[in-house]
């Protein structure tokens, strides 16, 4: 079921998810203050964000215009509030410098400390565990106190929800908990309030859900996501101490990180605009030239930015699957841009060749398998959903590949159908059946119309529960797709799915 909630999560960008749900940790903060419910003041509360957050916002500016870099605001503030969260507030003089120089250092990090352009680890955990190692300030997680659990519970389901990797959540939870279980079982003390104490006097949650989960940091792919949230979850909960080097959850975040960084993008892409392509009615295929090769997955995605001011709420960066294959040089971007659209489209509407735009955060599953020959393949897309299944079908003409695949491309109407010209190539290459599905086709159409229904699949595919289903467009068109596939007696394992949510 596609809830009014799930609807507003896809229709927000994912920075402005964390942005709110951090601030309302925040107000929550402010009103357990007066209740006397944590044992921070209020004016230890206001004075320390007023401070940190006005030195991170010097600092960033600062840092743009040395580096010449896009000034991403949004990014910064959602720094200053983890790092609010985790360090106890102040109201002296030592103490609030301390705090604006713990900020300082964070959003430094993210230029000093960068390869390619790209942070090496997350800025809160390099300043977090550099101040500690210089005796400077440590790191409470104030946040994991009791009287916060219920907020921080609601606001990691909501961020888990929009960034849809429960797999790396619970990964990191189970772990933590599990290695926490097995000392206690080892020091003879377990009992149902070490289980109590791990959830409630732990950050554990907030760990998870806002620090596992950051991108820039996070490496690509369900497997690697379990295999890193396993990872970092276990180290948080081993008790050690080397020196200057303790056991935190900002320690297991850096050994984490640094583990998993080969895996990682490992470059902020510059992509430089060589030309603009109309391919559909409203829609466009940009075509980017880079310094250097970007290794990838036909199907999967990155975040792109495109820094401009005035931006509205929906932000300056969004997450677009890569339209060109593998096998292509230049890197493509396929998206809509209907009449009523975002300041980020807007801005990208005015690209001219030599314009610059840039990515992040390469990541997805929804790529091809391994073994094409294993069972046939079935690409279900409504509108711009198409875009994974052009650098798909790209991908198989250029290498050769032998593959029985069937594509049903949905679109409102036959002007809205992309990239006819690479279907037709596709079949003649290996053989590939595009039908295109209208929901509003002129009178003079002949195929299919309406919504694709079991005996539509059965027509043109046979038994429909021998095939491997991939289905991309609006998270309404995927659930109900899926639902269908389910209630037809496909396994659920034989589904992939894509999300577009639609920020114009």
């Amino acid at each position: 079921m596609y809830t009014p909630i799930q609807k507003w999560l896809d229709r927000t960008t994912m920075y402005r998810v964390v942005l709110y749900v951090l601030s309302a940790y925040v107000l929550v903060a402010l009103g357990l203050s007066f209740a006397d419910l944590i044992y921070f003041s209020v004016d230890k509360i206001l004075y320390s964000l007023a401070v940190m957050m006005a030195a991170g916002l010097v600092v960033h500016y600062a840092c743009a215009w040395m580096w010449k870099a896009p000034a991403n605001v949004e990014s910064t503030i959602i720094t200053v509030l983890i790092l609010f969260l985790i360090f106890d507030p102040k109201n002296t003089a030592v103490g609030l410098g301390t705090l604006a120089l713990v900020t300082a250092i964070s959003v430094i990090s993210k230029y000093l400390f960068a390869l390619r352009k790209l942070h090496l680890v997350n800025p809160v955990v390099f300043a977090a565990v550099f101040v500690s190692l210089v005796g400077l300030a440590g790191a409470t997680w104030w946040v994991g106190n009791p009287a916060m659990i219920a907020a921080v519970a609601v606001g990691g389901l909501l961020i888990t929800a929009k960034i849809r990797r429960w797999e790396l959540v619970l990964s990191a939870i189970a772990s933590a908990l599990f290695v926490y279980l097995a000392l206690a079982v080892v020091r003879g003390n377990l009992s149902f309030d070490v289980v109590q104490t791990f959830f409630l006097s732990w950050p554990i949650v907030f760990f998870a859900t806002v620090m596992v989960t950051e991108p820039l940091s996070t490496p690509a792919g369900t497997k690697n996501h379990i295999m890193y949230g396993a990872l970092v979850g276990a180290i948080s909960s081993v008790p050690f101490h080397f020196g200057p080097v303790y056991s935190s959850p900002e320690m297991a975040l850096l050994l984490g990180n640094l583990a998993f960084y080969p895996t990682t993008l490992r470059a902020r892409l510059v992509l430089t605009l060589k030309e603009i392509k109309t391919i559909a009615r409203d829609t466009y295929e940009y075509v980017f030239t880079t310094r250097r090769p970007v290794h990838f997955r036909a199907g999967q995605y990155l975040e792109w930015t495109m820094p401009h001011e005035d931006s509205d709420r929906r932000g300056i960066r969004r997450y677009f699957t890569i339209a060109s294959s593998p096998t292509e040089r230049d890197i493509k971007l396929g998206l809509k841009i209907p009449l009523d659209h975002s300041t980020f489209k807007e801005e990208l509407s005015r690209m001219q060749p030599g314009d610059i735009m840039y990515a992040t955060s390469l990541d997805g599953d929804f790529v091809l398998p391994r073994d094409l020959d294993a069972q046939p393949l079935v690409f279900i897309a409504g509108g711009i959903g198409i875009t994974p299944f052009r650098s798909m079908v790209k991908y198989l003409i250029d290498t050769h590949a032998q593959a029985e695949v069937t594509l049903f491309n949905c679109n409102n109407t036959q002007a809205d159908i992309p990239w006819t010209e690479l279907w037709q190539e596709a079949e003649r290459a290996f053989g590939m059946k595009t039908i295109d599905v209208l929901q509003n086709p002129q009178e003079h159409w002949s195929g299919e119309q309406g919504y694709i229904t079991r005996e539509m699949l059965e027509r043109y595919i046979g038994d429909i529960t021998d095939a491997r289903y991939y289905i991309s467009g609006p998270p309404a068109m995927v659930n109900a797709y899926k639902k269908l596939l389910s209630e037809s007696g496909v396994p659920s394992s034989q589904v992939v799915t894509d999300f577009f949510p639609g920020l114009a």
